[in-house]
């Protein structure tokens, strides 16, 4: 009898925690990539001033817009983290929709 190995009583339950165990991983990923976004941002804001501050002598048409300054130095880093942050949602939607819910 040629059996496949999904067909196993005991291989439904190791699928499930193996889902949950990844599940858990990537909702670690996702909370740990939030934060060091929200970070990312808190210090977007805190640079941006002094940056701002420290313009004030040049003359105006000279200084650096916001949006310059941000697509010049922070840009590339937070887009970095906001697509790991998207794939790593990506991969736990469907994780978490064929996991049951820990009690």
């Amino acid at each position: 009898m040629d059996e496949s190995r999904n067909e196993r009583p005991g291989n439904n339950h190791l699928e499930a925690a193996e889902r949950a165990k990844r599940l858990r991983q990537l909702r670690f990923r996702v909370n740990e990539l939030e934060q060091q976004l929200r970070q990312l941002h808190e210090q977007t804001v805190a640079e941006w001033s002094r940056f701002d501050e420290a313009q004030q002598s040049v003359p105006h048409e000279a200084r650096l817009t916001y949006d310059d300054w941000y697509a010049k130095l922070w840009g590339p880093q937070i887009s970095v983290v906001q697509v790991q942050l998207r794939n790593a949602l990506a991969a736990w939607k469907p994780l978490e929709a064929h996991t049951p819910q820990e009690e």
